[in-house]
């Protein structure tokens, strides 16, 4: 006697295909044997259980590692296994900070700090350059090397008020 191979329609299994399947996440499973048939970024029994980005895992089986850079990444993809940066940063694994001049999330605002005053890619907060200065035997000696002076825009203006903001920024 030969049997035929039945097909059943997506969410059912068994003779006749008079039962459901209990995958989740819209998989579907066997139609003799009712297994769960999961997909990338899904695993378990019934495709119950994500992929973990936590522990850096993604794809069919979370079979494969992301690249994200952890702290630069705000979320990854336990399907695909793309990456999304955080503000400040961009590149296919979060590896790149914002260019000059750029801050923000995928780096896509501009700057507007001015006299060479440059922003902080993540917090669009000024940097000021300002040179080390000490007073020594009642004179002041500044060297070359400068430090960074993260301030925000708003409490730069506080501090100069009645002054053009456009004398200091």
């Amino acid at each position: 006697m030969l049997h035929s191979l039945q097909l059943c329609p997506l969410g059912t299994w068994g003779q006749h295909c008079l039962l459901n399947c209990k995958c989740q996440h819209g998989f579907g499973c066997d139609p003799v044997t009712g297994v769960c048939n999961c997909g990338p970024g899904f695993v378990g029994q019934f495709c119950e259980i994500g992929c973990s980005p936590d522990q850096q895992m993604f794809g069919l089986n979370c079979a494969y590692k992301l690249a994200c850079v952890a702290n630069q990444t705000n979320a990854a993809d336990i399907v695909t296994g793309s990456c999304d940066c955080n503000a400040g940063y961009y590149g296919s694994t979060c590896n790149k900070k914002c260019n000059a001049g750029f801050y923000g999330y995928n780096c896509t605002n501009v700057c507007t700090c001015k006299n060479g005053a440059q922003c902080d890619p993540v917090s669009r907060n000024m940097i000021l350059f300002l040179p080390k200065c000490f007073i020594f035997l009642n004179n002041h000696i500044c060297f070359i090397h400068t430090f960074k002076l993260f301030i925000k825009t708003e409490t730069l203006l506080d501090l100069f008020k009645g002054t053009s903001q456009d004398e200091f920024l």
